[in-house]
């Protein structure tokens, strides 16, 4: 670039910092009336954190001017000119401190780092990569990015914990050039790992087999799809746009089988309950209980003040948790006493994280799960760089889980229930022992981390980087 920013520029930065930092339907709605698809920047020209790099730079600069109605023997002049490179050298030597509004201390060192042997880097894609998800039965991981590919990676390790060889991936391309408005936003293997469901920008869902081949497109939407999830049996596959609509596809027909217009704004997110019936949020602050042989919502939950960014049934499929950009986590359940039809209020307001919620997500425990002696614990990740995990039977906060520096965008509970894998902006992956509140593992990836996920028998844990890369840790307590 010159050393005159253009209108441009400064849009194209702005826009790839809202998609580094986990803000997808923020960047796709400034992008669009900025025109970001009609730039002739070369985007594999711009490397990660590009703005922040640049205010950091400017920021430096306008404090070295401040210095320039000193004296000549200021610490940035020399023979009267303007030193940069003292400054630089303050910035590269300066120390991130705790976060002291958290209430974090200073590492004691109980963690142990993933050794070289444990990380694999998956390397192939050319933008960030923002959703990831494990085959059910085979040690196949499957990415989604902002290049308009998919990979397929076969992962299988050794003994010794390191991947066998090279790891091979076969690439699932969504669209020809220009490829600006085909981000894979969203995937998810349907039970039995014999199709891959993807949903991307351009408003299609594609199924694909397990050996990346095209299986059906649809175009359920007219905006870009921000999730996508399979019921338990597989006949259907539910999809929420930007467009403020659900769609239900029937897999075993081919078609389109309903659409839900209920919302007044964009659907951020959606879930299963059973085989039938599901919720879906909504920047409109609401969210919609449906069932698939019904036109009417069964429920309609308010309360929260501001955009609702998660929702996730618990494993019996009787209490719905969610989360906002209100800072809360609710908790809400259909039996709630109703007046109108419509329940008075949640079961659980939880109010103590100090910025928005990004994701919650319930522990595979409780009746009816693998793990039917331990308790139901629902964890929730925050802007305020924490993750709290709640116990349900009381109410209470079990748990916050404070050493991430950065917003806090992704949380996996490990199958049996132990360990819960955190991912942040920055750059940390930390693996936490639920019973002790403290972190095990870490790694520090070269890249924001958008998304984490345990592999199905526990041994690994895949991550999503604005790096442009995933990186797989083998994770054998």
């Amino acid at each position: 670039m010159s050393n005159i920013l253009t209108t441009e520029e400064v849009n194209y930065l702005i826009f790839r910092y809202l998609q580094e930092s986990g803000y997808i339907h923020t960047a796709f709605a400034f992008g669009y009336e900025s025109h970001i698809n009609k730039t002739t920047i070369d985007s594999s020209l711009i490397p990660p954190g590009a703005l922040i790099s640049f205010l950091q730079r400017g920021i430096s600069y306008v404090q070295i001017e401040s210095k320039l109605n000193i004296s000549s023997g200021s610490e940035y002049v020399t023979n009267g000119h303007v030193s940069l490179l003292e400054a630089h050298k303050a910035l590269a030597n300066r120390k991130r401190v705790p976060n002291a509004s958290s209430g974090e201390e200073p590492s004691k060192g109980s963690e142990t780092e993933f050794t070289e042997a444990e990380v694999t880097i998956l390397t192939g894609h050319q933008r960030e990569v923002f959703t990831c998800a494990w085959h059910p039965k085979k040690p196949l991981l499957a990415s989604g990015s902002a290049d308009a590919t998919v990979r397929l990676w076969r992962v299988s390790g050794n003994s010794k914990g390191a991947m066998e060889g090279t790891v091979d991936s076969i690439e699932l391309k969504h669209g020809s050039p220009p490829l600006q408005d085909k981000d894979v936003t969203a995937l998810e293997w349907n039970g039995d790992g014999t199709l891959l469901a993807t949903g991307c920008y351009d408003g299609q869902v594609r199924l694909w087999n397990a050996e990346g081949q095209l299986h059906s497109a649809v175009e359920t939407h007219t905006g870009p799809i921000f999730a996508v999830e399979w019921n338990r049996r597989g006949n259907f596959l539910l999809s929420g746009s930007v467009d403020k609509t659900c769609a239900v596809y029937d897999v075993t027909q081919n078609r389109l089988l309903k659409r839900f217009s209920f919302h007044t704004g964009p659907t951020l997110d959606v879930d299963w309950r059973d085989d039938t019936s599901f919720a879906s949020c909504s920047t409109d602050k609401t969210i919609y209980v449906c069932r698939v042989d019904e036109d009417s919502p069964l429920r309609v939950f308010h309360g929260h003040e501001d955009e609702i960014n998660t929702v996730r049934w618990d494993p019996s499929g009787s209490m719905l948790a969610s989360c906002s950009d209100d800072r809360t986590v609710k908790v809400w359940s259909l039996e709630s006493r109703q007046v109108n039809g419509q329940p008075t209020s949640c079961l659980y307001d939880f109010r103590e994280h100090a910025r928005d919620v990004y994701s919650v997500r319930w522990s595979p425990s409780g009746p009816g799960t693998e793990n039917p002696n331990k308790a139901l614990l629902l964890a929730s990740a925050s802007f305020d760089h924490t993750v709290k995990l709640w116990d349900i039977q009381s109410g209470i906060c079990q748990w916050t889980l404070s050493k991430h520096t950065e917003p806090v965008y992704s949380v996996s509970f490990s199958p049996d229930g132990e360990y819960i894998a955190s991912g942040s902006l920055d750059k940390y992956v930390h693996v936490w022992s639920i019973r002790e509140g403290r972190v095990v593992r870490s790694f520090r990836a070269d890249g924001g981390i958008f998304e984490v996920c345990w592999s199905p028998n526990g041994d690994q844990i895949a991550a999503c980087l604005s790096s442009n890369t995933v990186c797989v840790l083998d994770f054998r307590m």
